[in-house]
């Protein structure tokens, strides 16, 4: 399976947590914009990376907007998908 496509299952969920933060008014306002900024600052993460040192040694470097902000996005839904998992596994543990 390619990488990418794996980083897209991730992004594809936090897509769904948005829509669902969306519909159900104005409760789940916070979490919604937390999504799109974890969005936000995966992209900047990514966009910074990609113009250091690194960049050309990790494939990052000369990204077009596009590839820059599905990286950011598949960044930024990785991180919230293993922040909501963290604390159902301590649950499992306990």
């Amino acid at each position: 399976m390619d990488v990418a496509l794996l980083l897209a299952i991730p992004a594809v969920k936090k897509i769904i947590d948005l829509y669902r933060f969306l519909a159900e008014g104005s409760v789940q306002w916070h979490a919604a914009l937390l999504t799109v900024g974890s969005w936000v600052l995966g992209t900047a993460v990514i966009a910074l990376v990609g113009s250091s040192s690194l960049g050309p040694d990790l494939g990052l470097s000369g990204l077009s907007l596009a590839d820059l902000a599905l990286w950011g996005v598949a960044l930024g839904s990785t991180a919230g998908v293993v922040h909501d998992f963290v604390p159902a596994a301590n649950n499992l543990i306990e």
